[in-house]
C-alpha cells in the first residue's frame, strides 16, 4: 500500500501538511539540561531530561569518541551507547562500531 501511495508524499498538500505538523510537534523550551552527576563513583557530564525519568551519562574515550550510559529511574538496567565525532557528512552504512574497553567500570 505504501509503495503505491508514495506519490502522495510529493504533492503540495502533503508538503504543507508535513510542514504544519513539524511546527506543531517541535519541542518548546528546554527538554534537557547538562549537569555534572556522579555515575559509577566518578563525576562526569550528564543530560537530564525534563519530564522524563532518563539520564544520559557521558565519558570521553578519546578525542573523537564519547561513551554514554542511559539510566532510567526505577529500572536497574543500563543502556550503553557510543557517540563518534563526524567532521564531515558521511553516508550511513548501518554499521555499529565497538570500543575495546568499558569506561564505566
Amino acid at each position: 500500500m505504501a509503495l503505491r501511495l508514495h506519490v502522495l508524499g510529493r504533492t503540495r498538500v502533503a508538503k504543507n501538511l508535513f510542514s504544519y505538523l513539524q511546527r506543531r510537534l517541535r519541542a518548546r523550551g528546554p527538554v534537557a539540561s547538562l549537569k555534572m552527576r556522579v555515575f559509577g563513583g566518578i563525576e562526569s557530564s550528564a543530560m537530564v531530561y525534563d519530564h522524563q525519568p532518563i539520564v544520559d551519562h557521558f565519558r570521553r574515550i578519546d578525542e573523537h569518541t564519547i561513551m554514554g550510559a542511559m539510566t532510567i529511574t526505577g529500572d536497574e538496567r543500563i543502556y550503553f551507547f557510543e557517540l563518534d565525532r563526524v567532521d564531515e557528512p558521511c553516508k550511513l552504512d548501518g554499521g555499529i562500531s565497538s570500543v575495546g574497553h568499558h569506561p564505566f567500570q
